[in-house]
């Protein structure tokens, strides 16, 4: 099959999960009337799902504030930083970005939250963001809600249950097909996929991340030993590919009209 067939036939799928977790997103604050005080999430594909819950609140004339954070679940090494950060050895202390959690959070009371992302199996990302949520928090976390692709995490977590009084839930906007993984990134239109492709290797920048730096949105990156969200592919991008920044906006453009905006 085609790289092209096959980018596509994927690509099918990514605009129905698009589809599905705006539904989700538009039953939690419109039909269910879900009080919300912040959305979080964490990683690439948090930093992309954050900003795709916005572009659907904004819509809809809500406005939360939310945070991404550049969480790493395994200790990246010289040999294995990508895409598995280590390949699935020791977990990464993120406690090292607790300063600056609580310096973007000041001022913001949060009882209710929603972690986004784009699925979810074991959850090690949600639960990482959870315990800087609580360190960070003046007061207690009442409700941690998960919107995601259910990579079978009811059945396969081990950690909800040590959290006996925060109410953790998770509202799936899709089952998670076997061997498909990070399905909904791959919106991104071909010939985009193409043209930033030829400026930057997958080895350095993850197709799957090429949703993040067409919405203009950071890529995480382990520097001297703390993980830092950096433009410098978007920067990268904008100064080789002429008419860049138009194509972020077309792509913008182009998610609304998925999303029936």
């Amino acid at each position: 099959m085609k790289s092209e067939e096959l980018w596509n036939k994927v690509g099918y799928f990514s605009i129905a999960y698009l589809k599905d977790f705006a539904s989700k997103i538009k039953e939690l604050f419109i039909e269910k009337n879900y009080k919300i005080d912040l959305i979080v999430g964490g990683g690439n594909t948090g930093a992309s799902m954050t900003r795709l819950t916005q572009i659907i609140l904004k819509d809809l004339k809500i406005n939360i504030p939310s945070l991404a954070l550049p969480i790493y679940r395994y200790t990246p090494t010289k040999k294995n930083n990508k895409p598995y950060e280590g390949g699935y050895k020791d977990k990464f202390d993120n406690s090292i970005l607790l300063d600056d959690v609580k310096k973007k959070l000041r001022g913001i009371s949060f009882n209710n939250v929603i972690f986004v992302d784009d699925e979810i199996g074991e959850g090690n990302t949600a639960k990482m963001t959870l315990d800087l949520l609580i360190k960070a928090s003046e007061k207690p976390i009442k409700n941690y809600f998960l919107v995601a692709e259910d990579q079978d995490f009811l059945k396969i977590n081990n950690w909800v249950n040590k959290y006996s009084k925060i109410n953790i839930k998770i509202f799936p906007y899709r089952k998670g097909i076997k061997n498909l993984f990070n399905i909904i990134t791959y919106n991104v239109p071909y010939n985009y996929n193409v043209k930033i492709k030829n400026i930057i290797p997958v080895n350095e920048l993850s197709e799957t991340a090429y949703m993040n730096v067409l919405l203009g949105e950071p890529v995480k990156e382990f520097i001297n030993g703390m993980p830092k969200f950096t433009y410098k592919y978007e920067e990268i991008l904008n100064k080789k590919i002429k008419g860049f920044k138009k194509m972020q906006k077309d792509y913008l453009e182009y998610l609304k009209i998925i999303l029936n905006m």
